[in-house]
């Protein structure tokens, strides 16, 4: 069985309603004319021991969308076809879009879970710059919160705040893209480790101190093997990513510049627009009235 889209295609924003496996719709969109960010479903999925959905099993199937879960109750089961996963309360799970997955609740203790499934090039160019790859990616971190947020917005009215959840999309990415930096440290190099801590933080000001206590290691040898790896330095890297992920931002909100700015930490918008300037060859301004005329479906 595949995850059902709108059984009513007039389904829209503000009208809830239950789908055939008992699920609490809260959101469902056909209107595909978005092709930044168009959101198909989001809704809560309540314990049923029946519950079984596929991705992409067949050569005429292909899920061709990301989905951002959390569970709130209960166990359930991911599997591909390499591996079996388990998922418990407290735990954030990511399905990457055109992968095999079959997923389902345990059957003494089924899940109950928040969803929302999303895709279009704004989430394509989040998981390409925070590189996510993977099929299946699971972190135990509360973000019920993110959720509810962006549940409350879809289910609201016609006009989606696209502002508002374009950066709730962006906490989701940060949060299954973050690591436990005592517990993952043997498994990535030091270079990496300081690379994930600046993704991972990457809304707030990044400075050697600041890596120098989240890494116990001395601003030198932080400076020296970051650049032996990735041919730059990590406040430099730390900068080109804030402009990178600022830029899907300016195309994707109606967020003033100045607020873009103080959103990664930029703390003088003239410095913002002049390091972006010297990255993209032009301003944030011109930047965005540029790539505006792709942006079908947001209001300007």
């Amino acid at each position: 069985m595949s995850i059902p889209l709108c059984y009513n295609k007039n389904v829209k924003g503000g009208k809830m309603y239950y789908n055939k496996l008992g699920e609490k719709i809260v959101y469902c969109s056909l209107n595909r004319a978005n092709q930044f960010l168009y959101i198909p479903m989001a809704g809560v999925t309540y314990p049923n021991a029946n519950y079984f959905i596929t991705h992409n099993i067949s050569k005429f199937t292909h899920w061709d969308r990301y989905n951002f879960e959390y569970v709130t109750k209960g166990v359930g089961y991911i599997e591909t076809p390499n591996k079996r996963y388990t998922v418990r309360a407290g735990d954030l799970y990511f399905l990457n879009r055109l992968q095999h997955h079959i997923y389902y609740p345990d059957k003494d203790n089924p899940f109950e879970k928040m969803f929302v499934v999303v895709k279009g090039e704004f989430l394509d160019a989040l998981l390409t710059a925070y590189q996510i790859h993977e099929s299946v990616i699971i972190r135990q971190v509360n973000v019920e919160y993110i959720f509810q947020r962006i549940h409350e917005l879809l289910e609201n009215g016609e006009e989606l705040d696209y502002d508002e959840i374009s950066v709730l999309l962006l906490q989701l990415v940060q949060k299954i893209h973050s690591l436990d930096y005592e517990e993952d440290s043997g498994l990535l190099s030091l270079a990496e480790r300081i690379k994930s801590y600046i993704d991972d933080n990457i809304t707030e000001m990044i400075t050697l101190d600041k890596l120098v206590k989240a890494l116990n290691i001395s601003k030198s040898h932080i400076e020296r093997v970051y650049k032996e790896e990735f041919n730059q330095t990590p406040i430099k890297y730390a900068i080109r990513r804030k402009l990178e992920l600022s830029a899907g931002l300016l195309i994707t909100t109606n967020f003033p510049i100045s607020a873009i700015s103080a959103y990664f930490a930029f703390n003088d918008p003239k410095y913002f627009s002049k390091c972006f300037s010297a990255h993209f060859g032009m301003s944030p301004a011109q930047y965005r009235k540029l790539n505006s005329k792709n942006t079908n479906g947001f209001k300007r």
